[in-house]
């Protein structure tokens, strides 16, 4: 199990969070900590926020396949900057997730 993340981590995703519930409207919906997965990597990321069409998700498995998320989120850290700035970029471009 990860440890918790720090409390501006915490902040910025709970800022963030906010505003999207605002401005997204139905059938979209803001999911937090959602598992996505990737095809071309055989993995699964756990995202700090996604937005989808919640009726596009309804009947599919756990976790969602990227190319059905409208919006992925990360909120970077020092420590995790390098790998969501590369890795995971490169993960959700070939997964198909808009950018």
């Amino acid at each position: 199990m990860s440890p918790p993340s720090a409390l501006p981590h915490n902040t910025t995703l709970a800022e963030l969070t906010k505003t999207l519930v605002e401005v997204t409207e139905r059938p979209r919906l803001v999911y937090p900590r959602l598992g996505v997965a990737i095809p071309t990597r055989s993995s699964v990321f756990i995202r700090d926020l996604c937005v989808t069409d919640s009726e596009r998700i309804r009947d599919g498995g756990d976790p969602v396949d990227a190319s059905l998320l409208a919006l992925v989120v990360e909120v970077t850290s020092p420590s995790n900057a390098r790998q969501d700035r590369s890795l995971k970029l490169w993960g959700y471009a070939h997964g198909r997730v808009p950018l």
